[in-house]
């Protein structure tokens, strides 16, 4: 079972919750702008099919500890990004919110393609470009008290 974050329109949460609900997804909890939710593929679809509020359904990889820009580059390197995206194809990445020390969005999606660049550099010898337009793979980060996912 997979676990899925569904991004709405902020104060719109609770009524996510509900709609997830409906549709058949277990451990639903409102987060900002949006819900949480598991569930398997057909699911997925389901949710991607009938779900009227959601602007997007991401695919929740990871949540790590993270302060400082090394804190998070080294939580990205920790996840095996070779079975998300290959070198051949592009990548771009969305960042949203804080720390006290990543303060800066541009920045903390640097960080985050770093990670993932390097890994393919040092595990394949070539690397992934970025397509900010209309990349292969979206990747979203979000900083919230001390943690990123």
């Amino acid at each position: 079972m997979n676990q899925y974050f569904a991004t709405v329109a902020r104060g719109l949460e609770p009524l996510m919750v509900e709609e997830l609900e409906q549709l058949g997804a277990k451990n639903v909890q409102p987060g900002f702008c949006g819900a949480s939710f598991a569930g398997d593929r057909t699911l997925l679809y389901r949710v991607n099919l009938w779900a009227r509020l959601p602007f997007r359904i991401l695919l929740w990889l990871s949540e790590f500890s993270c302060e400082t820009g090394d804190d998070l580059y080294a939580g990205v390197q920790r996840i095996d990004w070779e079975q998300y995206l290959t070198p051949e194809q592009t990548l771009a990445v969305t960042a949203t919110g804080k720390t006290d020390s990543l303060n800066h969005t541009h920045f903390t999606s640097l960080q985050v393609k770093n990670a993932i660049v390097q890994q393919q550099m040092d595990s394949l010898g070539y690397r992934s470009d970025v397509d900010t337009h209309e990349p292969d793979l979206r990747i979203n980060v979000h900083l919230n008290k001390g943690k990123s996912a």
